[in-house]
């Protein structure tokens, strides 16, 4: 109907001014709230009579007993009104409860720089300070995680009407959504532990960096794109965890820094050189699970289902083994991995790769690679440059054709590429084939 309302206008077919007592008839009178939203929205894209449209957003912003209409109000009044809105805007900061709403205007007036905006931020950020007992500018940060988690006006009605807090060592607002609840735990007015397992995030806001006392954090990472460079500078934080690994071609900076920062340590107590700690614990972050560290002794009987790896004499890493992983499987190999100049013995059977970096080709003494069923489709060129590779078994992936490179490794003695989609071999890589056993 209410298109129908805008359509007559340009038709000519009612006034403005008919249409205008249509959608505030509308708007107050009608129970279905997604109708109430979008006459409001026309409402004010009709732009007539601007004082009485003033009044009834006012009156919505204000009195309304539905979160979404009075979030939909201030995001009209915040774009259309701002000047004559600021008495009312700051009469709902000073007494409002709902975090819905305080987030609602917060994010309305984040890219206004002008005073009145930022006074009105400034409230914002007092206001959610004393309610999570934290400072001002981790009160910052909670506004902007919010902020991000919603997309739109109707996803606000996920939040409940309240900024009271459960009892013990996390304080959980109780929102009707649990899971777009962030776990806090707050000590001495910092943020010590962040959990966001089940928010679906696309991003981190900048502010995290703020978070000065920030020692664990927990990422509902399936979704997430972008993590900003400031999380490099929380000097105190011990541990993050992923909910999921989020889809990528290279590694991004924050899970290689992560890794270092986070993971490494743990190799580093187990003898192993701090550069080459961090590519096992970016290993371990990538599939979730630990590698354990074998003797130079034990020998891997059965590799189906082993996450470890092996130091040579020099206490370099020499063989890795991370097949059919519980957690995450690997989606690809990290380019990081060609720094290990030791490995002869890399097994990534049964994983979910699908990309090999170019930069495999610098593993100048892997002697053993099984890639065996992965979604493999291209193979790198570099791969010719493994000149002590004698076993190599790409079998039961999506290859189509192989690398011309193929000729050059000279020492191969074993390749196995069964149930591929490798049509016919060059003639120049026959030779090579022919002389596998």
């Amino acid at each position: 109907m209410s298109r129908e309302i805008l359509q007559n206008i340009k038709n000519g077919s009612i006034s403005k001014s008919e249409a205008s007592e249509l959608l505030i008839s509308i708007i107050e009178n009608s129970e279905d709230v997604d109708f109430r939203i979008k006459c409001l929205k026309y409402l004010a894209k009709i732009a007539y009579n601007t004082k009485r449209t003033f009044k009834v957003l006012e009156d919505c912003l204000i009195s309304d007993e539905n979160l979404s209409i009075r979030a939909t109000a201030a995001d009209i009044l915040i774009k259309e009104f701002l000047s004559e809105a600021h008495i009312a805007l700051d009469w709902t900061i000073e007494n409002e409860e709902s975090l819905l709403i305080l987030t609602s205007i917060f994010k309305g007036l984040k890219e206004k720089n002008d005073i009145l905006s930022e006074n009105l931020k400034n409230e914002i950020r007092k206001k959610f300070s004393e309610i999570y007992d934290v400072v001002v500018e981790e009160a910052n940060f909670i506004l902007d995680l919010y902020s991000l988690a919603i997309e739109n006006v109707e996803e606000l009605k996920n939040f409940a009407n309240t900024h009271r807090f459960d009892g013990g060592p996390f304080q959980i607002p109780k929102f009707y959504n649990y899971f777009l609840t962030p776990r806090l735990e707050i000590k001495e007015k910092h943020i010590v532990s962040l959990d966001l397992f089940f928010w679906k995030l696309k991003e981190l806001p900048e502010s995290i960096g703020s978070l000065s006392k920030l020692k664990y954090l927990t990422l509902g990472s399936e979704n997430l794109q972008k993590v900003p460079d400031t999380l490099n500078s929380l000097e105190e934080l011990k541990w993050v965890e992923l909910s999921s690994i989020p889809k990528f071609d290279s590694v991004p900076n924050w899970i290689l820094y992560i890794a270092k920062k986070c993971y490494a340590k743990s190799y580093i107590k187990d003898s192993v050189n701090e550069d080459e700690a961090a590519i096992l614990g970016l290993f371990d972050l990538l599939i979730g699970h630990d590698l354990f560290r074998l003797e130079k002794y034990q020998d891997v009987q059965n590799t189906s289902y082993i996450c470890a790896y092996k130091l040579n004499q020099n206490g370099n890493i020499s063989e890795i083994f991370l097949s059919n992983p519980s957690k995450f499987k690997l989606n690809l190999i990290p380019k990081q991995i060609s720094s290990l100049n030791s490995l002869e013995i890399l097994d990534l059977k049964h994983n979910n790769i699908s990309h090999i970096p170019d930069s495999i080709g610098g593993l100048n003494n892997l002697k053993y690679l099984d890639l065996s069923n992965n979604n493999i489709k291209v193979l790198p060129n570099s791969m010719g440059s493994l000149k002590s590779l004698e076993y190599l078994d790409i079998s039961k992936n999506n290859i189509k054709m192989l690398p011309i490179s193929f000729k050059e490794l000279t020492s191969l003695k074993y390749l196995k590429l069964d149930e591929n989609l490798i049509g016919l071999v060059p003639q120049t890589l026959k030779s090579v084939i022919k002389n596998t056993i």
